[in-house]
């Protein structure tokens, strides 16, 4: 069964100097199917008129994330605690090759609602860039 949902995504990136974040509320759809949870939304990226489509998926244990962006930028991350993770992020200005260390994944799965957030080490071209946070809150709509 699909449901409506609230999807409130904050990102934050920081290294000893400087810190940036990032917030996205917007509306989706979430389903359940063959163990995993599926939330999936829409993003406009700032300077585009195309939106970036976002798939979450969620095993029922809360132990592995899987983002996969489609639209201006394209790419697969999977969040598993303690796992590093290889992929491309392919931007309008070209493709970057990131790495990520996932230090710790903490998800929350009730009828309601999901939450996770995960802090990882990222490198970008294989040169260290920052620690990033990404929490999201997903609520049924009432």
């Amino acid at each position: 069964m699909e449901k409506e949902v609230i999807v409130r995504v904050l990102g934050r990136q920081y290294d000893e100097n400087d810190s940036d974040e990032m917030e996205v509320v917007t509306t989706g759809t979430y389903y359940h199917k063959n163990g995993n949870h599926y939330i999936i939304y829409e993003e406009m990226l700032e300077g585009f008129d195309i939106p970036t489509r976002n798939v979450l998926k969620i095993n029922d244990e809360g132990t592995h994330v899987k983002i996969i962006k489609r639209g201006v930028v394209n790419a697969q991350i999977e969040l598993a605690q303690g796992r590093q993770h290889q992929f491309v992020y392919t931007t309008p200005y070209g493709e970057m090759a990131i790495d990520t260390q996932v230090e710790t994944l903490d998800c929350e799965i009730g009828e309601d609602s999901i939450t996770f957030s995960a802090t990882y080490e990222m490198k970008v071209n294989y040169e260290y860039v920052a620690h990033n946070l990404i929490h999201v809150v997903i609520d049924s709509r009432r």
